[in-house]
């Protein structure tokens, strides 16, 4: 189905998006750690002030990725639900159609049966008929 395939494309794509969006975090990082590590062995107040913000910024962005990861996970749990949710109701719309087509067919051979009921009904009352004229007619015979 094409939008299947248009899902895993999206999908490969944005697993390709966190492999590098995780490269990157994982870089700022290691950066970071440098700087935090060279910061300590200086005891300049200004270092000291700017290290304190350094790390309660740090703790914020590792807080809003771990938020950003949950979102993304929580997009993906419900974009795959919607795609099965839209596959069960193609093959419920399609068993939907197969069983009105059956259901159509049906009709049709009731239709037929009921036909075939009333031809087998009228062909009973004309044998009945043909049979009182054959004997209304050796009755005639007889009596000539």
């Amino acid at each position: 189905n094409e939008r299947v395939a248009q899902l895993e494309d999206r999908r490969s794509a944005a697993a390709d998006a966190e492999v590098r969006i995780a490269e990157l975090r994982h870089q700022v990082d290691t950066l970071r750690a440098g700087l935090l590590n060279r910061a300590h062995e200086v005891t300049h107040p200004e270092v000291v002030t700017m290290r304190a913000e350094l790390d309660r910024v740090q703790e914020e962005s590792r807080a809003q990725a771990e938020n950003k990861a949950k979102l993304i996970a929580e997009v993906k749990r419900l974009q795959h639900q919607k795609l099965e949710a839209d596959k069960n109701n193609e093959t419920m719309e399609l068993e939907g159609q197969r069983i009105r087509q059956l259901l159509e067919e049906r009709a049709r051979i009731v239709s037929q049966n009921e036909d075939l009921q009333l031809l087998q009904a009228e062909k009973q009352q004309l044998e009945v008929k043909i049979q009182s004229c054959e004997e209304k007619l050796l009755a005639i015979g007889e009596a000539d």
